[in-house]
This record gives structure tokens, C-alpha cells and sequence, in this order.
């Protein structure tokens, strides 16, 4: 189980926003995310500067829930900023 991450891989989350991957290497990503915790905090990570990222996060909890037989894909949501409403005089 890996738990740490490189340039490499930084890359590679970067090609799939472009959209630059293959359908194989896209599978190939969701599967690694799923098998590796570091990989997946850092696609996490860089989800909060690219919200696409959330996607192949999904996508991979989607292809394990369909080799477990679920039917409903799980679905990422970006947290509202907190914005107050009080006005200070």
C-alpha cells in the first residue's frame, strides 16, 4: 500500500483534467486511487484547486461500487465558502 506520491503522479492527475488520457489509463488512474491512500489524498488535494479532479474520485468509487454490485454512484460536492451575512459598522 502506498502512501506517498511523486512529480509523476502529479502529472498524471494533471493529463486526465486536460483530458489527455486514454480510456485505459483513465481506468488504470481510478483503480490506483482506489489502491493507494496517497494518491488519493493528493487527488483530494488538488481537487480543491481543480474541482474536474472530483471527478476521477468518483469515477473510481463508481467502478468499485459497480464490481461490488451498488447501483447508485457516490457524487462529491464542493463545500460552499463561508460568507457573513453581519455588517459591522
Amino acid at each position: 500500500m502506498n502512501t506517498t506520491t511523486t512529480h509523476l503522479d502529479d502529472e498524471l492527475l494533471l493529463r486526465y483534467l486536460d483530458g489527455l488520457l486514454t480510456k485505459e489509463e483513465g481506468i488504470a488512474l481510478s483503480e490506483r486511487v482506489l489502491d493507494e491512500p496517497g494518491l488519493a489524498r493528493r487527488a483530494l488535494e488538488m481537487a480543491l484547486d481543480e474541482p474536474l479532479l472530483a471527478k476521477v474520485i468518483v469515477q473510481a468509487h463508481a467502478a468499485r461500487d459497480e464490481k461490488k454490485g451498488a447501483s447508485a454512484p457516490r457524487e462529491i460536492r464542493r463545500a460552499a465558502p463561508h460568507r457573513s451575512t453581519t455588517w459591522k459598522r
